[in-house]
């Protein structure tokens, strides 16, 4: 039986007894090798340098500020408390991260520190866990072996959200001394906030006809389409004001593509029946085979962002109209536009017409030209080289227009043009100037919209860019029937 007593100025100074089998403090006890009871000069165990024996005041003391947050001492070694922050401030209404991204795949992130409670504990190393699987440190670990600072200094490192929360502060970061399993030092809670009520709506609005005062194919009128996004931040309560949120806006993006199964978005429109404007100097009774159609082709297979250089990578919105907060923050609600994409008409294109004799003041080829005299795209001389006879006017009369469309609801950061697409929907024109079909004369979008399986367009060369782009468009005759025209034997 081990016994102390406790004489001198500090009790826990004492010093067992060490029992063997000649009694107490017997030389042959497994504990000879330590001292008996010290004399000093003011008494047995007074803490004269004699004493030995490693038994820690703090070991039975209430935890201070260097203890390890109200437990003894670690099975694996000392460890003081920690302090933690998030987003580096002592402020609890930043303490958030937002849950990962999957497309594009990221994971937004949030700066943190730690540090020691008291300088007393010296430097030591501790694990950082997340027991209810919210959070991730850096590399997507669960845990974060961090050596703590001796000095007191803070250590850096990052936080990301794996999922979301349930309520505000239910993601808890721990602190556990030298493993994963160590006593618990410190933890810290935060919350991974997230969206909800995601939705992205197209809707049909109109249907198309030619607009001979805009000389375009198009809604007269109206809109091919209306796109709502919209979007709730979770859970209640999160600070709309804190730094990870106060940027974030509901947006839209839209790319163009090629139609399904086809290797090119187009358009074509076709002109015809043609008339001649005989040259003064061609013989009368002159004759001559055109083409009965000529037409004007836009193609281009390569998918692109459809947006303006001032709204990039954003589709833009009417005038009026604003990126709102999700529902849930202050002015929050749905972020509307809509679209109307067109074809540009001519009244009539005019192609020059030789008489194919090879000599003459005729090229092989040479620029088309509209009504107002606008030069077009370079085409083939009817007839080749030769002498000129006159001109083919070929009138407006049908068009086509093939395009696929794919919409994102997105949240975006204005101030780091970070974004995140939430939902999907796409809509299509198949469109013919002179079907009866209504599904030919309008925009058809898909039936819901659905979590996004593709990662939008954000770079590059924009939709409106192919569009304009002289290298994407041609002309020339409609191959098939002809037409035989004669010169009328009077003016």
């Amino acid at each position: 039986m081990t016994q102390r007593t406790p004489i001198g100025t500090n009790a826990w100074q004492s010093h067992p007894r060490t029992p063997g089998p000649l009694g107490t403090n017997d030389p042959a006890s497994s504990f000879g090798v330590l001292p008996g009871p010290t004399p000093g000069p003011l008494g047995v165990n007074d803490g004269h340098t004699g004493l030995t024996f490693d038994l820690t005041e703090w070991l039975m003391s209430p935890a201070d500020e260097g203890s390890n947050a109200g437990g003894g001492a670690s099975s694996s070694g000392h460890c003081g408390a920690v302090e933690i922050e998030i987003n580096k401030t002592p402020s609890s209404n930043d303490d958030l991260v937002a849950v990962k991204c999957i497309i594009p795949a990221g994971a937004a992130t949030t700066p943190c520190r730690i540090r020691g409670k008291s300088k007393k504990a010296g430097g030591f190393t501790v694990v950082l866990t997340n027991p209810d699987h919210r959070l991730r440190f850096a590399d997507n670990k669960e845990t974060l072996r961090i050596d703590v600072p001796s000095d007191g200094g803070w250590f850096n490192f990052e936080i990301s959200g794996a999922k979301g929360s349930d309520k505000l502060n239910d993601a808890i970061i721990e602190a556990h001394c030298e493993t994963d399993t160590g006593d618990l030092v410190g933890k810290k809670p935060v919350t991974v906030f997230w969206f909800d009520q995601t939705q992205m709506e197209v809707s049909s609005a109109g249907t198309y006809a030619p607009d001979p005062l805009e000389l375009a194919y198009t809604v007269l009128g109206g809109f091919a389409v209306t796109l709502k996004a919209s979007a709730r931040i979770r859970p209640s309560g999160v600070d709309c004001g804190a730094p990870q949120v106060k940027d974030l806006r509901v947006g839209i993006i839209q790319n163009s593509f090629p139609p399904d199964g086809s290797r090119s978005r187009t358009r074509r429109v076709v002109y015809g029946p043609p008339e001649i404007d005989w040259d003064s100097t061609a013989p009368k009774g002159a004759r001559v085979k055109v083409p009965a159609q000529w037409e004007r082709n836009f193609a281009t297979s390569t998918a692109s962002n459809d947006a303006k250089p001032t709204s990039a990578p954003l589709y833009a919105l009417p005038d009026g109209n604003m990126l709102k907060p999700p529902v849930g923050c202050k002015g929050g609600g749905s972020t509307d536009s809509r679209d109307t994409p067109g074809t540009e008409l001519r009244q009539a294109i005019k192609v020059r017409v030789s008489d194919g004799s090879g000599s003459g003041d005729a090229p092989e080829r040479e620029p088309v030209s509209d009504d107002t005299g606008k030069k077009l795209e370079n085409a083939p001389v009817i007839n080749g080289r030769g002498k000129t006879l006159g001109t083919a006017r070929y009138p407006f009369q049908r068009v086509f227009h093939k395009e696929k469309f794919m919409d994102w609801a997105v949240i975006f950061n204005v101030k780091t043009k970070e974004l995140c697409c939430l939902r999907q929907r796409g809509w299509a024109l198949d469109l013919d100037s002179d079907s009866p079909d209504v599904n030919h004369k309008q925009a058809v979008p898909d039936s819901t919209d659905a979590e996004p399986t593709a990662t939008p367009i954000t770079t590059g060369k924009l939709s409106n860019e192919f569009n304009a782009d002289p290298a994407n468009w041609s002309n020339g005759p409609v191959a098939g029937p002809t037409s035989e025209i004669t010169k009328p034997d009077t003016p």
